[in-house]
């Protein structure tokens, strides 16, 4: 029986992982195509392997997409499979080769969470520049691309119905937000660590929340103290459980409020504060979230305590730090420059929370 014909998405697909292993044989490895990767528990399939003399094995998963940029929400879906395979094979290279363009604050996280490299478009033509002939070749599959990609931006003015001076306002405020995340970063590089500078931080700690996640977290209360009066929390948020994040993110937890604790410690957060920050959450008081914030994150021992008290007590503790800010702020610039809410979505920061609250979880202790 014949296999049934392939659409012209599956044609371009095929066509760029052929490429992308004709240029890692131009720069001089041995290729195999459909690969597999293989260790004491886990085994998978990757698009390419690759070796060369005397350089580590490489393995590269191939992902043609007409969206261009890429996404953030599809570069975790297309890393996520391969992370455990990264972490149990640190002495191997892994690669993303894309065919759209990844932003630069996209690229710096895959690489901060996944360990895995990306070559997007410009790269794999930057790399094939020796060969004349392959490069034109990639030139060629990425004009389709960009036909694609004006046909939907064109789509998407189109059906918002947008007037050209409305375009124009709306310009004018992705500008402006972005502007602002780059203020609120210099403003939290600015910030000493340490006890004089406290209020400060929790200060611009309040602002960078608010910044990111406005729609979703409301009516803060700095300082707030527990009715017994003995317990002071930093900030304490109230949720819209119109964001899927924050909704299934409460519901499973069974919290009404989000807690942030903000740590201007110079050195990194050690198990002393966690056990102090776990003493006034409570899973019957529905205020079983926290995320701590923190100049420089956690210790080794800062994390197994908060691994105990998810395990033993079902309170959530995740750790930002300020890269981790840096991080979401420059993702929410980009989520600004978006024009559909579709597109809006797949680059909202609470995918990287999701992901850190995903790889805490899935390291948990029995």
């Amino acid at each position: 029986m014949n296999p049934p014909p392939m659409n012209r998405l599956q044609v371009r697909s095929r066509e760029f992982e052929q490429l992308c292993a004709d240029l890692l044989k131009v720069m001089g490895y041995a290729v195999k195509s459909e690969a597999l990767i293989q260790t004491d528990h886990l085994v998978t399939v990757v698009d390419i392997a690759a070796t060369k003399e005397n350089e580590a094995s490489l393995y590269a998963d191939v992902k043609w997409t007409r969206i261009d940029p890429v996404s953030l929400q599809q570069l975790r879906d297309w890393a996520g499979p391969f992370s455990g395979y990264v972490r149990l094979n640190p002495g191997y290279r892994f690669i993303l080769m894309v065919s759209g363009r990844v932003e630069k604050v996209h690229r710096d996280w895959l690489r901060e969470e996944f360990c895995l490299e990306i070559w997007d478009r410009n790269d794999l033509i930057a790399h094939a520049k020796t060969d004349d002939e392959l490069s034109g070749k990639f030139v060629e599959l990425f004009k389709e691309t960009n036909k694609l990609q004006k046909e939907r931006e064109l789509s998407l003015r189109t059906n918002t119905l947008l007037p050209e001076d409305e375009l124009e306002r709306n310009k004018s405020s992705t500008e402006s937000c972005q502007v602002r995340g780059a203020e609120l970063i210099g403003r939290l590089k600015n910030v000493q660590p340490g006890k004089d500078d406290a209020k400060q931080y929790e200060i611009i700690c309040l602002d960078i929340i608010d910044y990111l996640f406005s729609q979703s977290l409301l009516e803060a209360q700095t300082q707030c103290r527990s009715e017994d009066g003995l317990n002071i929390f930093d900030i304490v948020y109230r949720v819209n459980p119109s964001h899927a994040f924050w909704e299934t993110l409460t519901r499973d937890f069974r919290a009404r409020v989000i807690v942030f604790e903000c740590k201007n410690y110079g050195d990194e957060i050690g198990p002393g504060q966690v056990y102090t920050t776990e003493r006034y959450m409570s899973t019957k008081a529905l205020r079983s979230i926290c995320f701590l914030l923190s100049r420089k994150g956690p210790n080794e021992h800062a994390r197994l305590a908060a691994a105990g008290a998810m395990r033993d007590s079902g309170k959530l503790m995740i750790f930002l730090s300020d890269g981790d800010l840096e991080r979401m702020i420059s993702a929410k610039d980009v989520q600004n420059a978006k024009t559909s809410s579709s597109e809006a979505r797949e680059n909202d920061p609470t995918i990287i929370l999701d992901r850190k609250i995903y790889d805490f979880i899935a390291r948990l202790p029995r």
